[in-house]
């Protein structure tokens, strides 16, 4: 997580997604990096891409991986999340963790440990490939980012906002609630598009909800026509109806770019923590 200034780490951050640069070949290898390695990842909560691209990063720099799940683990058994990770770090170099207790219940240890997402707070490996994607195209310093999602659910809202800048604007619209605080009605967030370098899609977070909200703001054909034609679309994943199929073919949408650059940010962070 980013604690405090993000400028503060920039310096990191620059290294950090120089390193990911020279991983950007996703087809290549790095065996001797982290040859003698062991990765363990404890998923709690459903994942696709950040575990398949944890594991799929560290294997690539020549690490081994070994894996626990809620259904395999003693958790089942009432041990302790806290005692539960103190054990892998026995097993382990370095641990990745996603479950539904926030990162302060998770414990010490004496081998690192990455959040891969504490319930509802904080995401900060998405928050990192989300900046280098954008760090990819050429967009001023001071950017009109617009966000749409749960905001009061969304762990990749909650570390989106820590890595940016004071000098960014941000126009955040809460598809959960029609109006709220200094949230922007529907209305008013459609007519900032025109304005946006950046477009944070991020979906409702049905399964912490009662009653799933039904004002999600969806990208139509009519949004993209008044966006810049310089603008990023971003979104998190899984894709829901607020990215449908048919703007995955505007080049404006990074989607699946994010989706590829998950792996090689993850294997530059784990190269910086274990090499």
């Amino acid at each position: 997580m980013i604690y405090g200034k993000v400028e503060d780490y920039l310096p990191f951050l620059k290294s950090l997604f120089n390193t990911a640069n020279s991983f950007k070949d996703i087809d290549r290898s790095y065996p001797n990096l982290l040859q003698g390695k062991i990765m363990a990842t404890l998923f709690f909560e459903p994942s696709t891409r950040t575990r398949l691209s944890f594991e799929s990063a560290m294997i690539k720099l020549g690490g081994s991986v070994v894996t626990v799940n809620d259904e395999s683990s003693s958790l089942m058994k009432g041990e302790t999340l806290s005692d539960t990770i103190r054990t892998v770090s026995e097993y382990a170099d370095v641990i990745v963790v996603r479950c539904n207790k926030p990162i302060s219940e998770w414990g010490e240890c004496d081998c690192p440990v990455i959040n891969a997402g504490d319930g509802k707070d904080n995401h900060p490996t998405q928050a990192l490939l989300d900046t280098y994607t954008i760090n990819q195209y050429e967009i001023p310093r001071n950017l009109k980012i617009g966000i749409s999602g749960d905001m009061q659910n969304s762990r990749t809202i909650n570390s989106f906002y820590d890595m940016l800048t004071l000098d960014n604007q941000i126009f955040p619209y809460d598809s959960t609630q029609q109006t709220s605080g200094s949230f922007l009605s529907l209305k008013d967030f459609e007519e900032i598009l025109p304005e946006l370098h950046v477009l944070y899609l991020n979906r409702v977070q049905r399964e912490r909800h009662e009653i799933v909200p039904k004002n999600t703001f969806v990208l139509s054909e009519k949004h993209l026509n008044s966006m810049r034609e310089d603008a990023i679309i971003l979104n998190p994943g899984p894709r829901r109806e607020e990215l449908p199929d048919h703007a995955l073919n505007d080049s404006r949408v990074k989607f699946w770019d994010q989706v590829r650059n998950g792996l090689c940010i993850r294997m530059a962070l784990l190269h910086h923590i274990l090499k």
